[in-house]
């Protein structure tokens, strides 16, 4: 009971300092936003409402605490088409480990051949850009009821023959309540180095959420809520919620007030099989509608 007690004082104190962190910031400019983005159609079907409902490989990415519920090998492989002929890929094995769960990932966010120009009119080829990060996590039960964890990210920004490179770290807590079926949650995430493209460079997303998920009907649907802080913006919040039609579907839709374009509104179904489930998520983009994202996830369930 003390031991629950310390940390969870621990890691309220971890993330007020971080808000503080985010508040003294202010605005402006922030490298490697694709760390923003998020991975698996689940989280993103449920508005990204999922700090305190992350409990596979997905976890390493939005709650890394959430890793120590995992009781077997897990890989996780997403797909996105993103903007502007962009493409948005993110992969991960997560294994148990001692009264927790590690886990290693990579995710990547590439282009097509750019035009390269010598002037505004002359044409001299083409070049690539990408951001990319690997990962590495681990997440522990202090108890039944309190999971902490930490990530730590090699990050990697490349536009022609210019690149940059930076470390980050994710910290994360997540904690049954007194409430039946409530679940709370938090993490600081993108703590680290600026990225160098020139000789200032720009600092991390550094980013504070807090989350809550409330399951009821026999547990098939779940209810969650996501406050997010950001150094470089104003406090934005998310929404989702899961319903499962029977053990095999599920069925999702969320609100996203992070997505400038639109109405913020998501979507996504999934299915469920005992080696594989596969998960859909949509999100709409307003007048921009050509450029609506469709995500794609699988999450294959090992020895």
């Amino acid at each position: 009971m003390i031991k629950r007690v310390l940390s969870g004082l621990i890691c309220v104190g971890v993330l007020v300092v971080g808000s503080i962190y985010c508040e003294a910031g202010g605005k402006g400019t922030s490298a490697e936003n694709f760390l923003k983005l998020g991975v698996g159609a689940r989280a993103i079907g449920m508005g990204e409402a999922f700090t305190a409902v992350a409990a596979d490989a997905n976890a390493v990415y939005w709650n890394p605490a959430g890793l120590a519920n995992l009781d077997r090998r897990q890989i996780n492989v997403m797909h996105n088409t993103w903007l502007v002929e962009t493409y948005y890929d993110h992969i991960s094995f997560a294994s148990p480990f001692k009264k927790g769960a590690i886990c290693a990932g990579i995710t990547y966010l590439g282009t097509g051949d750019i035009d390269k120009y010598l002037n505004s009119q002359d044409k001299i080829g083409t070049y690539n850009a990408y951001d990319m990060a690997l990962t590495a996590g681990y997440g522990y039960k202090l108890s039944d009821e309190l999971l902490v964890g930490v990530s730590g990210k090699l990050l990697q920004s490349k536009i022609d023959s210019h690149d940059a490179n930076g470390l980050a770290i994710d910290i994360g807590v997540l904690s049954k309540t007194p409430v039946e079926n409530l679940t709370v949650g938090g993490t600081i995430q993108n703590v680290g180095s600026k990225i160098k493209f020139n000789k200032d460079g720009d600092p991390l997303p550094l980013m504070v959420k807090v989350g809550a998920a409330y399951t009821m009907l026999d547990d098939n649907l779940t209810a969650a809520l996501d406050i997010t802080k950001a150094r470089d913006n104003d406090a934005k919040f998310n929404l989702g919620c899961e319903y499962l039609l029977n053990k095999s579907f599920a069925v999702r839709a969320g609100y996203n007030s992070k997505i400038d374009e639109g109405d913020g509104i998501t979507a996504g179904i999934g299915y469920k099989h005992p080696v594989v489930t596969v998960d859909y998520a949509y999100v709409p983009w307003g007048d921009l509608a050509e450029h609506d994202t469709h995500r794609v996830s699988l999450l294959f369930n090992l020895w």
